[in-house]
C-alpha cells in the first residue's frame, strides 16, 4: 500500500487541508494535526496512494471533526538521504536529517497556521510505524530540553531498532554508503559533489546489502539532538515535559510484513542477531541471553514451531511493542498527563484509513488487552471531538485503535486472546 518506489530528493513539502471557515475567519484558532506517515524511514510519501484513495489527505478526521480543525501532512528525506549518522556525520554535516526535516515542519506550523485559522497552541503530532517512531525521538530532544512544537501526540505502532554504536556498526554504514557512491574515504565533500543518480543508485545497494529483517538506517543517537536511545532517556526522566496527553498503541501482528523467511535454522538464527548488535554485546554474553529468551526451534522447551516465528517474535518485541510497553513502564506521567492505551491485531487497523473498508470487525474490550497498563473505562476516545474509539460493525474512520477482525478469530480459533505473550514474559 504505501510508495515503494518513485520520488524524488527534492521532496521537502507540506500539504496543509484547512475547511474554508477557517480561510473566510482565521481567528477561529481550530486545533491542528500534524501527520507523520511510516515506511520503516526507507518508504512513504504524504502523497501515498493519491490521488486514487485518499490515504493521507485527513478528510476522514476533518469530517468526523464537523470541519473544526486543521489537518497538516509533510514529507521528510528517507533512506540515506535522512538518516546518514556516525562519526563522519557528526563531525561533518548532520546526523539524523529526517528528524530536522520533520522539525522544519512543527516549526512552519508553529510560526503560520495562524495564518489559516490555526491554533499554535493546540497541535497534536500523530504518526504510524516510523512516523511514529519518531514522535518519540522528538519528545527525547536535546535531553527532553528542546521543545517538540506540538503539546498531543497520538503514537500508533512506534518503530525503530536500536541503533547506538556510532563509532561501530553506524559509522560502518556510512563508509559502506561512501563506498558505494564512490567516495570511500573522502569524506562528507565528495558525497555532497555526487550527482543524484550515483547517490539514488548507492542508497538503493546500502538498503538491498542489509540483512532481511535489519535497518540499515534510522533514528539514531548523535551525542546532542538525539544524545541516547530513547529508553534510557526515558527512564532517567529526560523527556519533554510539555506534553498534555498522549495515544499509545500496537498491533498484535506488528513484524511479518518484515520476515522474509529467510532465517530457516538456529545457526541462521545466531548470525541474524550478529547483524542486529554490535560485536561486543556478543562477547559480553548478550546475545546468548537473547537465544535464551528465545529459545532454539530445535529444543526440547522451544516456543516456537519455525524459525519464521522466533524471528517473527524477535522483531515484534525489539522493535515495535518493547517501544510501547518501555513508554508506558518509563514515562513517570505528570497529574495533568492523559494518556490512553489501545490495542489492535491486524495493520489494518492502524493505518491512518480515511475511507470506510468493506472488512467486518469485532470489538474488543480494552482490558482484555494483555498490554494495557493503562486502561480507559469510557466507552470512547475522542481528539478534539472526533470520535478514535466507537462501537462499529465495520472498520472506519472511528474504529481506528480497539477492533479484532471477526475472520481472523475464526481462523485462529480465539475468543478475544491475542496470540501475543502476555506482560509477564516480556523481555521489556
Amino acid at each position: 500500500m504505501p510508495l515503494f518506489q518513485g520520488g524524488d530528493e527534492d521532496c521537502l513539502f507540506l500539504d496543509v487541508y484547512v475547511p474554508g471557515k477557517a480561510i473566510k475567519n482565521p481567528k477561529l484558532k481550530l486545533s491542528v494535526l500534524v501527520w507523520i506517515y511510516g515506511g520503516a524511514y526507507l518508504f512513504g510519501s504524504k502523497d501515498t496512494l493519491q490521488p486514487h484513495l485518499p490515504f493521507y489527505d485527513g478528510s476522514g478526521m476533518m469530517a468526523k471533526a464537523n470541519n473544526d480543525m486543521i489537518f497538516v501532512a509533510m514529507n521528510y528525506r528517507l533512506g540515506s538521504y535522512g538518516w546518514l549518522a556516525g562519526t563522519t556525520m557528526e563531525s561533518e554535516g548532520t546526523p539524523n536529517a529526517g528528524l530536522w526535516d520533520q522539525r522544519a515542519a512543527f516549526q512552519w506550523v508553529r510560526d503560520y497556521i495562524h495564518l489559516l485559522g490555526g491554533d499554535p497552541a493546540r497541535v497534536t503530532a500523530m504518526g504510524e510505524s516510523a512516523g511514529a517512531g519518531s514522535i518519540i525521538h522528538h519528545l527525547v530532544g536535546n535531553g527532553g530540553k528542546l521543545d517538540p512544537l506540538f503539546s498531543k501526540a497520538i503514537v500508533q505502532s512506534p518503530a525503530y531498532q536500536p541503533l547506538w554504536d556510532r563509532g561501530g556498526i553506524i559509522q560502518q554504514t556510512f563508509d559502506k554508503f561512501a563506498s558505494l557512491a564512490g567516495c570511500r574515504g573522502k569524506g562528507l565533500a565528495c558525497l555532497r559533489g555526487a550527482d543524484a543518480a550515483t547517490l539514488a543508485k548507492a542508497n538503493k545497494q546500502l538498503i538491498a546489502q542489509q540483512a532481511p529483517g535489519t535497518m540499515a538506517i534510522g533514528p539514531t543517537p548523535d551525542g546532542s539532538f538525539i544524545r541516547q536511545l530513547p529508553v534510557l532517556e526515558l527512564q532517567t526522566g529526560n523527556y519533554w515535559k510539555g506534553v498534555e496527553s498522549m495515544i499509545l498503541s500496537h498491533t498484535a501482528d506488528e513484524s511479518s510484513l518484515f520476515v522474509s523467511g529467510a532465517v530457516q535454522t538456529d545457526a541462521e538464527f545466531s548470525g541474524f542477531l550478529d547483524t542486529v548488535f554490535p560485536n561486543y554485546t556478543r562477547t559480553e554474553g548478550v546475545n546468548a541471553k537473547i537465544e535464551a529468551f528465545y529459545p532454539p526451534v530445535s529444543g526440547k522447551k522451544s516456543k516456537y514451531a519455525t524459525q519464521t516465528a522466533r524471528v517473527t517474535a524477535f522483531l515484534r518485541e525489539s522493535c515495535f511493542t518493547c517501544n510501547v510497553r518501555c513508554k508506558l513502564a518509563l514515562f513517570r506521567l505528570p497529574p495533568s498527563l492523559k494518556l490512553v492505551v489501545s490495542y489492535c491485531s491486524n495493520l489494518a487497523c492502524v493505518c491512518f484509513c480515511q475511507f470506510p473498508l468493506l472488512v467486518p470487525f469485532r470489538r474488543i474490550p480494552l482490558s482484555s488487552s494483555p498490554y494495557c497498563r493503562v486502561v480507559l473505562s469510557a466507552s470512547q476516545v475522542t481528539w478534539h471531538g472526533v470520535a478514535l474509539w466507537h462501537s462499529e460493525t465495520y472498520l472506519s474512520r472511528r474504529s481506528l485503535f480497539t477492533y479484532r477482525p471477526s475472520w481472523l478469530h475464526k481462523k485462529r480459533g480465539m475468543s478475544h486472546k491475542p496470540s501475543s505473550p502476555p506482560l509477564s514474559r516480556s523481555p521489556c
